[in-house]
């Protein structure tokens, strides 16, 4: 996954929801369908936010996507580090969480999503905020099993 467009929906005193936008690929020679996706954002070290989606999509073979999902961010998480965020024109991040995947026999795969690196705010920042292709996750010869447990 990579990040696409982040757009404002809504604040409070304590948080603000995004609609957040992400790109997922897709390098199998066959179609996956993906059953929800949750998503946590770490900002120089502190929690900052989770997002959610229980939409159900199919990503064409060899191809990709944009999903939509609505993020709520931390107010409290973000007001403790944007001082030394705009001292140092750079915040580290970390994006994890996990996609719920069907798989041909109808039973649900759940994939771990990882990335982290540094964003520079002055406009150089690392390509891809999630891993890039959910295939390295997946079995070879496109046979999916359900996860245990």
């Amino acid at each position: 996954m990579t990040l696409v467009d982040v757009d404002f929906i809504d604040a409070t005193i304590f948080e603000s929801t995004f609609d957040v936008a992400v790109r997922i690929s897709n390098d199998n020679p066959e179609a996956l369908i993906l059953d929800g996706a949750v998503v946590k954002l770490e900002l120089a070290g502190r929690k900052f936010g989770k997002g959610t989606s229980a939409e159900r999509v199919e990503i064409p073979r060899l191809s990709s996507i944009v999903q939509r999902l609505e993020m709520h961010l931390n107010h409290i998480a973000v007001a403790t580090k944007i001082k030394t965020v705009i001292e140092s024109q750079t915040v580290d991040y970390a994006i994890t969480g996990k996609v719920y995947v069907i798989t041909p026999s109808g039973s649900v795969k759940r994939l771990p999503i990882e990335k982290s690196g540094t964003i520079d705010l002055r406009g150089e920042t690392e390509p891809g905020v999630l891993p890039e292709s959910l295939a390295d996750e997946l079995p070879q010869g496109g046979a999916m099993g359900a996860e245990p447990g």
